[in-house]
């Protein structure tokens, strides 16, 4: 019985195809472990996320700025 012999581009070519679905399977993994952002709310039909939220001014302040000042723009520009 006699032993074929595997080409070496062939070998490096699984090689290749392995190190890929390695890579897409660890990047598809690490996707899922992040939740989505809590959506708070919403101003003027676009969403407001959690993480908007800064830490440099007070709560009342932050929500103010996310929530308020879009609303007094659009009526300073339509009056």
């Amino acid at each position: 019985m006699q032993k074929t012999a595997i080409p070496r581009w062939y070998k490096s070519l699984l090689l290749l195809i392995l190190l890929f679905l390695l890579q897409t399977t660890s990047i598809t993994a690490q996707k899922k472990d992040t939740p989505p952002p809590e959506q708070i709310g919403t101003c003027l039909g676009k969403p407001v996320y959690r993480d908007q939220i800064g830490t440099s001014l007070k709560l009342s302040e932050e929500l103010q700025i996310l929530f308020g000042d879009p609303v007094f723009r659009q009526y300073q520009q339509e009056h």
